[in-house]
């Protein structure tokens, strides 16, 4: 809460260049508003500290989370689009689709920015924008939550997280009139519904082909791993047969789909 403290660019390329040192392969962004970010000292912003940490020895993937829709610029797709270790994935909380509603949650730029934003981050290839939604916010209609769906099922995000309204202390939302609780648990059970139906189909789009995957840990003889598309804890894993190397990235071919995992098998020796 508050107003927000960003770390130095020198503080970021430090505990970088150090993750790095230790082994890490991935290095993920994170802030109330990453898009937001800019040097205390040198007013360096968000697209030039990206094209710094690419240039980072060691890491592999580069993943940017918490981006308002607001804020993705022209600069920033071209970064991400020229930066070979930044992932083409992106996380962009859009909250909700109806403007009313969005207007209600204190959310600059509307619907209109939204939109805006997802036509550019769909000029760079192979992009994965993920989202996060709420349903059940005081005063939402029965319309509004079907134009998020229907915005849900045009948008195909590559991966939604769906959260249903709990009103905090302290905002002005709690002094709205809310939803019945039944009413807010229905919407968030249709809604996700809705989205595992996008990421299974998304999914079995994936089949039969290779790509490269990140090895998280094993279980027993069963490697978890993931794709560019998916953060840790948050997103999806897959399932690859056989004790692999953590850390290691390995290619895999994708053989079976599910919403949440992919089964697939190695085609290659781990490097």
């Amino acid at each position: 809460r508050g107003k927000h403290r960003p770390k130095t660019a020198e503080q970021i390329l430090a505990e970088a260049s150090a993750l790095a040192a230790l082994g890490v392969k991935e290095l993920i962004l994170i802030a109330q508003d990453t898009t937001a970010w800019q040097c205390p000292k040198t007013r360096m912003r968000l697209p030039s500290l990206l094209e710094k940490l690419d240039a980072v020895d060691g890491l592999r993937w580069i993943r940017l989370m918490y981006a308002h829709p607001a804020r993705i610029t022209n600069r920033l797709v071209s970064t991400m689009r020229s930066c070979r270790k930044i992932v083409p994935y992106i996380d962009v909380p859009i909250q909700h689709i109806s403007d009313r509603v969005l207007s209600r949650m204190g959310r600059m730029g509307g619907k209109k920015a939204v939109v805006k934003a997802i036509e550019l981050l769909k000029t760079i290839p192979q992009i994965c924008i993920r989202t996060t939604v709420m349903v059940g916010f005081p005063g939402e209609t029965e319309a509004e939550f079907e134009e998020l769906i229907d915005f849900l099922r045009e948008a195909r995000f590559c991966r939604v997280g769906v959260f249903a309204y709990s009103a905090e202390d302290g905002t002005e939302a709690a002094k709205l009139e809310r939803l019945s609780k039944d009413a807010v648990r229905q919407r968030f059970t249709r809604i996700r519904r809705v989205v595992s139906a996008l990421t299974l189909s998304l999914h079995r789009k994936l089949l039969g082909k290779k790509e490269k995957v990140l090895v998280d840990w094993v279980e027993k003889d069963v490697s978890v791993c993931r794709t560019y598309r998916d953060a840790p804890e948050v997103d999806g894993v897959v399932y690859v047969l056989g004790k692999l190397k953590v850390g290691g990235f390995v290619e895999v071919r994708f053989d079976d789909a599910r919403s949440g995992s992919i089964i697939a098998h190695p085609v290659e020796r781990q490097r």
